[in-house]
């Protein structure tokens, strides 16, 4: 069954007075890991971004901050101190929301894909160097994206 909204197939998970779905492609679930992705369908909750990047560009959406270490300590807000340190325990890993085509290479006069990563995946990336901007989600609200250079993907989990 696909869903009428996003055309993303999906299953039914429940009949009740208001049916709810989910991808059948775990990968473009986007209520996963605990958080939520807003660029989402409103019907089926699959990853629905209606941008495409130019080159090698990828539009990824980083994992949230942690608000505690592993041993219990809670993590202050990044506004209470300098924001250097708290960005050092940014983790480096994101979900893909959108791929660029790819780009040319003039030294070796051939055309080079990104189709090495897919919409949906993790990916661990230089946290360094990504650029960020706001993007306007189906209901119109702005949410930060991150953009990052396939060549600054350095593993896919």
């Amino acid at each position: 069954m696909n869903c009428p909204v996003c055309k993303n197939e999906i299953e039914v998970i429940s009949q009740e007075e208001t049916a709810q779905y989910k991808p059948v492609n775990l990968k473009l679930n986007s209520r996963r890991d605990g958080f939520n992705i807003p660029f989402s369908c409103s019907l089926c909750h699959s990853l629905k971004f209606n941008y495409t990047p130019a080159r090698d560009v990828l539009f990824v959406w980083p994992y949230p901050r942690p608000t505690q270490t592993q041993g219990g300590i809670h993590l202050v807000d990044e506004k209470f101190i300098g924001g250097s340190y708290v960005d050092e325990l940014a983790p480096d890993r994101a979900i893909v929301l959108a791929i660029g085509p790819g780009y040319f290479d003039k030294k070796k006069h051939r055309f080079v894909p990104t189709h090495s990563i897919e919409i949906g995946d993790v990916v661990r990336y230089n946290k360094k160097v990504p650029w960020k901007i706001e993007l306007r989600n189906d209901n119109g609200e702005k949410f930060p994206v991150t953009l990052c250079g396939f060549a600054d993907c350095y593993a896919v989990e």
